[in-house]
C-alpha cells in the first residue's frame, strides 16, 4: 500500500483544512432575523370601527398580493388606523413586515421605488455586492425574495401608484398597504386595490381622545370642534395641555378658535415645542407639492368666505369656466386638500385647511387677494339678484338690478330652493364684503335676499345681514339705500312678532326708515314705510290708524307706476274693512285685490289675498264661505313650500271648521299648523295648541 502523506507545503494555515481526494462539506448558510419593520402604533386611538370594518372585508383579488390604499389629508390618522388594523392581523403572514416612508407630502423628497427597493433587500439580507446595478431588475430580486411566505409591507406616504408598483411582493397570499394623501385609482386599474378614505373624527370621539390623554372631560367636545376633528390637531393640542402650556382643554381652545373666520388661526397652539410635530407643517407641505394652477385656486378658495362651495364659486373666484376649473379641483382633491360632498354638488375643506388656504391667501400680493373677493363678492350677489328677481316682481334698488335679464329659474319654488341651498354662502359674502369695504356690494346683496328671507323666515340671518346693510349703506352715502335697509331690518322684527321687544324694535326702525326716505325724496320707500306702519296698526287692532297709513301709502305712489304696489295697498285695506265690520267692502276691496294680482300673475299674493278673504268670512260669520277660499290658498302655498303661509291658513281654517262644528277637521288642521308653526319656530304655535286642549278656535 503507497505511503499517505498528509502534509501540505506553501504556507501556514490556522483554519481547518481537509484534504481528500473527493469531499463532502455541510456548512450552514447565516441565518437572518426575520424583519419585523413595523412599529406599535399610537399612544392614544378611538374608534375608526367603519374603517376597520372596511379593512377587515379585504381579500385578495387572485393571483397577486391584497392591496389597500387608505386616504385622506395629512394628519388625519391614516397610519395609525393602519398600524392597529395591521396589529391584529399580522399573526396570519409569516414571512417579512417591511415599513418605509416614501416621503409623498412633497415631490421633491420623495423616494425613488429603486432606493426602497436597494433597502429592503439590504434587510432580507441581500449583501451589497450581489444587489443587481441594473434598477429594472430590483423589483424581481425583491419579488423572488418574497414569494415563500405571505409578507406585509405598509408603503406610508406614497405620492403615485408608479412608486407603489415596483414594491409589490412575490407571494400571492401577501398584503400591501400604502398610505396616502393623493387618491391613487391607478392602483386599483392595475392591482385591484381597495381604496378607503379615513376622515375627522366627530365631535365625540375627538372629545374621547383629548381626554384620554389629558384626563379632562370639560370642554373637550368644544377643543375637539376647534381642532376639526383632525387626529393630529387633537394630538397636539393635549400634549400642550399635557405640558401645561395651556392649563385647560377650554383654555386651549379659546387660544386656537379665533372665532370670525378673519383673524385667522394660532398655529402655535398647534405644534408641539421642542418637537417637529406641527399641524402647519403638514398642510405647508401639502401646499408646496400642488401644481401651480392647483395652488393658485387653493390661495383663492383660502379668501371665500366658508371651508364650502360649488363648482361655480371656484371657477368664479379662478377667472375660469366651470369646465376649465374642475381638472384643477380635481387636483386639491386628489391631495386631500378637498372633498367632494356626495350627491350635493358641493365641494368642501376641513375647517384647519381653509384656515391654512386662508393664511396663504393673506400672504399672497394684495391686487390678487382682492381681485379673489371681488370676484366672490359678485358672484353670490349675481346668485341673490337672479333668485330675488324669479321669488316676486318686487320693485327693488341698486344698480344689480338695474339691467334686464333672462330668467335664470322656471317658478318662485326653484329659486327659493337654490338660493336655500346658497344660503350659508350668501349671508357669509354679505359680511364678507362688510369686512372688506365693499360697501355697495354688501347693501345690494341685502336686499336681493329680501325674498328668501321673508318666505323662508330665517329671521336670525335677515336681522344680522340687514344691520350690516343699514352701516353699509350709511358707508356707501346711498341715503335711499340706507331707508331701505332700515325698513327690511325693522320689518324682520315684524315678521318674527316673538314679544313687545320686536314690536318696539319694529315701530323705532319703521319710524326711523320713513324719516329717512322722507328726507331722501324717495316717494316709494315712503309708501313702503307708511304701508308696514299700517300692518303694525292691523296687528294691534287699531284698523282706523291702519287705513290713515295705507292712504298715506296710496298718495306717496301717485305719478308712480307702481301696480303691484297698489294691488297690496288694496289687499292692505280690505283687511283693515273686516277689521273694522265692513263686511261688503271689505269683500269687494278683496276681490278687486285679488283681481289686479291675477293679472300681475302674482300667484302668491293672490294666494295671500284668499286667505284674508277666508277670514273676512269668518269674521262675518261665514265658515263655509270661507273653508273653500282657504283651501285654494293652502294648495298653492303647499306647492311653493312656503311653510309660514301655510301654517297661517291651516290655522284659520282650523278656526272655520271649529265655526262650523266640525271638530275632527278643526283639530286636525290645527294639529298641523301646530306642527309647522313649532318647527319654524313661530310663537303662534302656543295659540294652536291651547286651542287643541280646549277644542275651540283660538283668539
Amino acid at each position: 500500500m503507497a505511503e499517505t502523506n498528509n502534509s501540505i507545503s506553501g504556507g501556514e494555515f490556522t483554519a481547518p483544512v481537509v484534504q481528500a481526494r473527493v469531499a463532502h462539506v455541510h456548512t450552514a448558510l447565516p441565518v437572518r432575523a426575520v424583519q419585523r419593520q413595523l412599529h406599535g402604533g399610537f399612544g392614544h386611538f378611538v374608534n375608526r370601527d367603519a374603517e376597520l370594518d372596511m379593512l377587515r372585508a379585504v381579500s385578495a383579488p387572485g393571483g397577486g398580493p391584497a392591496v389597500v390604499v387608505l386616504t385622506g389629508m395629512g394628519g388625519v390618522g391614516k397610519t395609525a388606523t393602519a398600524l392597529r388594523w395591521l396589529k391584529d392581523v399580522q399573526g396570519g403572514y409569516p414571512g417579512d413586515h417591511l415599513y418605509v416612508d416614501l416621503r409623498g407630502q412633497e415631490s421633491s423628497a420623495s423616494l425613488a421605488p429603486s432606493v426602497v427597493l436597494d433597502r429592503f433587500l439590504r434587510d432580507l439580507g441581500v449583501p451589497a455586492q450581489d444587489i443587481p446595478g441594473d434598477v429594472a431588475r430590483l423589483p424581481e430580486r425583491f419579488r423572488s425574495l418574497t414569494s415563500e411566505h405571505p409578507v406585509i409591507v405598509l408603503l406610508d406616504n406614497a405620492r403615485t401608484a408608479a412608486q407603489v408598483r415596483p414594491l409589490m411582493p412575490g407571494h400571492p397570499g401577501s398584503l400591501v398597504v400604502v398610505t396616502s394623501r393623493h387618491a391613487l385609482p391607478g392602483l386599483t386599474a392595475s392591482h385591484g386595490a381597495v381604496g378607503i378614505p379615513v376622515r375627522p373624527l366627530d365631535d365625540r370621539d375627538g372629545a374621547a381622545l383629548l381626554t384620554a390623554m389629558t384626563g379632562q372631560t370639560a370642554a373637550a367636545a368644544t377643543a375637539a370642534r376647534a381642532c376639526g376633528g383632525l387626529p393630529i390637531a387633537l394630538c397636539v393640542l393635549g400634549a400642550q395641555v399635557f405640558g401645561q402650556v395651556h392649563a385647560t382643554l377650554g383654555d386651549a381652545a379659546v387660544a386656537l378658535d379665533r372665532g370670525d373666520g378673519a383673524s385667522g388661526t394660532d398655529w402655535e397652539v398647534l405644534a408641539v415645542p421642542d418637537d417637529d410635530i406641527s399641524v402647519r407643517a403638514v398642510f405647508d407641505a401639502s401646499y408646496r407639492s400642488l401644481p401651480d394652477d392647483a395652488r393658485l385656486l387653493y390661495r383663492h378658495l383660502g379668501s371665500h368666505p366658508t371651508p364650502t362651495f360649488d363648482a361655480r364659486a371656484a371657477a368664479s373666484v379662478a377667472g375660469l369656466s366651470t369646465d376649465a376649473v374642475r381638472p384643477v379641483l380635481n387636483a386639491l382633491v386628489r391631495a386631500s386638500l378637498l372633498e367632494v360632498v356626495p350627491d350635493a354638488g358641493l365641494f368642501r375643506m376641513h375647517d384647519l385647511v381653509h384656515a391654512h388656504a386662508r393664511d396663504q391667501a393673506a400672504a399672497a400680493p394684495a391686487a390678487e387677494r382682492d381681485r379673489a373677493i371681488d370676484r366672490i363678492v359678485g358672484d353670490y350677489l349675481r346668485r341673490a339678484v337672479d333668485g330675488d328677481r324669479a321669488v316676486s316682481g318686487r320693485w327693488r334698488h341698486g344698480p344689480a338690478f338695474a339691467a334686464d335679464a333672462e330668467p335664470a329659474y322656471g317658478d318662485p319654488a326653484a329659486a327659493l330652493d337654490a338660493l336655500e341651498r346658497d344660503r350659508d354662502n350668501l349671508v357669509a359674502a354679505v359680511r364678507l364684503a362688510a369686512r372688506t369695504g365693499r360697501h355697495d356690494a354688501a347693501w345690494q346683496l341685502c336686499e336681493a335676499l329680501w325674498g328668501l328671507f321673508f318666505m323662508r323666515r330665517h329671521f336670525a340671518d335677515w336681522i344680522e345681514t340687514y344691520a350690516l346693510g343699514v352701516e353699509a349703506a350709511a358707508a356707501a352715502g346711498d341715503e335711499v339705500a340706507r331707508a331701505r335697509m332700515r325698513l327690511h331690518l325693522a320689518f324682520a322684527y315684524f315678521e318674527r312678532n316673538s314679544g313687545p321687544d320686536d314690536e318696539a324694535a319694529a315701530r323705532a326702525g319703521f319710524a326711523a326708515a320713513l324719516g329717512l326716505a322722507e328726507r331722501a325724496g324717495h316717494a316709494r320707500t315712503v309708501s313702503s314705510t307708511h304701508e308696514s306702519l299700517g300692518l303694525l296698526a292691523l296687528r294691534i287692532g287699531d284698523p282706523a290708524q291702519a287705513a290713515r297709513h295705507f292712504a298715506d301709502a296710496h298718495e306717496a305712489l301717485e305719478g308712480i307706476d307702481h301696480p303691484r304696489g297698489r294691488a297690496l295697498l288694496a289687499h292692505h285695506r280690505g283687511r283693515a274693512l273686516a277689521q273694522s265690520g265692513q263686511d261688503p267692502e271689505a269683500v269687494a276691496q278683496l276681490a278687486r285685490a285679488r283681481a289686479e294680482f291675477a293679472e300681475l300673475a302674482d300667484a302668491y299674493n293672490e294666494s295671500r289675498v284668499l286667505t284674508s278673504l277666508g277670514e273676512a268670512h269668518l269674521l262675518a260669520g261665514r265658515p263655509a264661505e270661507a273653508i273653500p277660499v282657504l283651501a285654494e290658498a293652502l294648495s298653492h302655498m303647499r306647492d311653493n313650500r312656503i311653510r309660514h303661509e301655510e301654517a297661517r291658513i291651516l290655522h284659520v281654517l282650523g278656526n272655520a271648521h271649529a265655526a262650523s262644528r266640525a271638530s275632527d277637521e278643526a283639530r286636525a288642521s290645527w294639529l298641523r299648523a301646530a306642527e309647522t308653526y313649532e318647527a319654524l319656530g313661530d310663537p303662534r304655535a302656543a295659540d294652536v295648541r291651547a286651542a287643541l286642549s280646549a277644542q275651540e278656535p283660538p283668539r
